[in-house]
């Protein structure tokens, strides 16, 4: 076996192993702070809906017809865990008027640094002079899906409520708006949606 096949299949055992108890812990942090979440997710989406409002004046913004929540590839090497908020027209990322807005996850945070401490500890008791570039696409990949995996039903439990809140029904809308949760420029999927009256 070479040293790639190595790397993946220890790292896949520890993600096994793992798996439950990590979606379990990642559950309770979001119990356990889901009004300071809810708070924050309000706060970003009244700038959105406000940034969405002058871009409708000012800048020829056309009618939402997506309200994404995207998380950030780029935001795990940052370690900001940040989840972008973006209205976007029918045209979706394609949308030549940009309207977005970043939060972090910071309950998250500190659970999400210290299981990467662990994982890189049990990969280099396993692996000969592991170098954490090795293992870093993999722990990516897998933090992704585990956040997904938790943050997906909150948003599709609170999104709509927090949008309607913060005066989404403020701005221009397409007849239907769509409520999408995914990767940035990536997979995503509907939450919900919201007709206009």
């Amino acid at each position: 076996m070479d040293r790639p096949d190595q790397i993946a299949k220890e790292a896949t055992t520890f993600f096994q192993r793992q798996a439950e108890t990590n979606h379990r812990q990642m559950n309770t942090i979001i119990n356990a702070h889901s009004q300071e979440l809810l708070d924050d997710f309000s706060q970003t989406i009244s700038r959105l809906v406000i940034q969405a409002q002058h871009l409708q004046k000012e800048s020829g913004k056309k009618a939402i017809k997506y309200f994404s929540v995207a998380y950030l590839r780029s935001s795990i090497i940052t370690k900001t865990y940040e989840l972008q908020f973006s209205l976007l027209d029918k045209s979706y990322f394609a949308d030549l008027v940009e309207c977005c807005v970043y939060c972090g996850v910071n309950p998250l945070t500190s659970h999400i640094e210290t299981k990467y401490a662990a994982f890189l500890t049990a990969m280099k008791k396993n692996v000969m002079q592991l170098h954490a570039y090795e293992v870093d696409g993999l722990w990516r990949e897998q933090i992704l899906k585990d956040c997904n995996d938790v943050m997906k039903p909150f948003f599709a439990k609170h999104i709509k409520r927090i949008a309607e809140v913060s005066g989404i029904g403020n701005l221009s809308l397409a007849d239907e708006v769509l409520f999408v949760f995914g990767g940035y420029m990536d997979r995503c999927v509907r939450l919900g949606s919201r007709r206009s009256s």
